[in-house]
């Protein structure tokens, strides 16, 4: 079922800990988002600075409603909004399409409402400061560290959505004040309503996460002076894995080069015309970003977290796709394969089914941020010829999928994508040029 309008009602100041209530209505369904802050930059915030986080909101409501119509009345943005509104809704759409193997395409929503004018922002930025969205992850992880050393001024911004990976991230700010960085926290209630679920169906496994991160990283550069938005989005993010009706698929979508720089356009127009948007990591693979987590990040900052499931017990829940991609990652040293061991309560490659995505040729890879299957192909070689006899190791011997892996093309696919994500370089290039020298050691 499809809801037949979906529109933000009001963005108001709220009482209790969350300053700002930020309202929409689907259908005759209200749906609430509640917002904080950080208090270093509550005081430049403007009321209108507010729609910047309600329009990624109001995208991932629609993707989950799938509504006729959706009104941008209220928001105040210009034309470019629409742009942005409309590619990260439709790839949001052709995701749930291939995912529930839907015959034909969800069909966007007729757009209504009026633009206006905005102000923009005239707040000097420095270009050698950098707000960076940090997640404690590894390719976070590795771009702070990156950053540093190169010479930036790192702000480093952590998101609290009220979740349980909050209580293992919320143990990197006590880390990050130990390097002498004052570490910005926002917090941002956006979670979908079982009563939308319950209407329209529990088909939307997915979410413009990146949206409002990004809405919140852009209003901590402004309000702390910083030229440069900058995120740890290795290459991997521009793979695509299938296509529907034409159209390609991909789960990273949100983090593609494309679309990150249609967000820096969208930013430039609507809050400050400095802005730029960042990756040291944007041209290294998942294993090289691997590898200079172990050979240049202090020990007692290597321990990642790269699950979306991760509690205080444990940082990786070692049931999921991404947690088999990472965990076969590590196995490429022995420095690795010792902290898989501190990062994971059992041996992933005991469990054959978690790897059928590399081992099965009729499996294809499930929606999830991984990289080139050739990267775990790797790693699964590496073992054979150390002997060794896991159940894992052991199917990929006779898997069929080693003669795919032999082929030059897989190699050359990645090559093609480092080229691609140039632009997210250029901000941060010193940064970049850096850790391109640690990987080539």
């Amino acid at each position: 079922m499809r809801a037949r309008f979906l529109a933000l009602e009001s963005v108001s100041p709220n009482s209790g800990r969350c300053p700002w209530r930020i309202q929409y209505k689907a259908d005759d369904i209200g749906v609430a988002a509640f917002f904080r802050p950080p208090s270093a930059i509550e005081g430049t915030l403007r009321r209108e600075d507010l729609s910047l986080i309600a329009l990624p909101i109001l995208c991932d409501l629609a993707a989950e409603v799938r509504p006729l119509e959706v009104s941008l009345d209220g928001l105040g943005l210009r034309p470019v909004s629409l742009e942005l509104f409309n590619d990260a809704l439709a790839d949001l759409l052709v995701e749930q399409d291939a995912y529930w193997n839907r015959p034909n395409v969800t069909p966007l929503p007729r757009i209504s409402g009026q633009f206006a004018k905005r102000a923009l922002r005239r707040d000097a930025l420095s270009p050698n400061r950098v707000v960076l969205g940090f997640s404690g992850g590894k390719d976070s992880i590795v771009s702070l560290f990156a950053l540093l050393k190169a010479g930036y001024e790192v702000i480093p911004v952590l998101l609290n959505e009220g979740d349980r990976t909050w209580q293992d991230l919320r143990k990197w700010i006590v880390k990050l004040e130990r390097l002498g960085l004052r570490p910005m926290v926002a917090y941002l209630s956006s979670g979908r309503r079982k009563q939308l679920r319950e209407r329209y169906g529990d088909r939307y496994f997915s979410s413009y996460q990146l949206g409002w991160l990004m809405s919140i990283l852009a209003l901590c550069a402004v309000g702390s002076g910083s030229k440069v938005i900058c995120l740890g989005i290795e290459s991997s993010a521009d793979f695509s894995f299938t296509t529907v009706s034409g159209r390609t698929v991909n789960h990273q979508h949100q983090k593609t080069t494309r679309h990150l720089k249609l967000l820096e356009r969208f930013y430039r127009h609507s809050l400050h015309s400095d802005l730029r948007i960042a990756s040291p990591i944007a041209g290294a693979t998942d294993a090289e970003v691997l590898k200079v987590l172990l050979t240049r990040v202090p020990r007692t900052f290597r321990e990642f977290s790269s699950c979306g499931s991760a509690t205080w017990r444990s940082k990786h829940c070692g049931e999921c796709v991404k947690c088999a991609f990472v965990y076969a990652l590590l196995f490429a040293s022995d420095n690795g394969s010792q902290l898989a061991a501190r990062l994971f309560r059992r041996d992933l490659f005991e469990d054959v089914e978690i790897y059928r995505p590399w081992l099965d040729q009729r499996f294809r890879m499930p929606p999830a941020c991984v990289g080139a299957r050739a990267e775990v192909w790797d790693v699964f070689e590496t073992l054979l010829r150390k002997k060794d006899d896991r159940p894992v190791v052991k199917k990929w011997k006779d898997s069929r999928l080693r003669e795919v892996y032999a082929v030059d093309g897989v190699r050359r696919t990645r090559a093609r994508v480092k080229r691609s994500v140039l632009p997210l370089l250029l901000p941060v290039s010193k940064a970049a040029e850096l850790l391109r020298n640690w990987i080539s050691e």
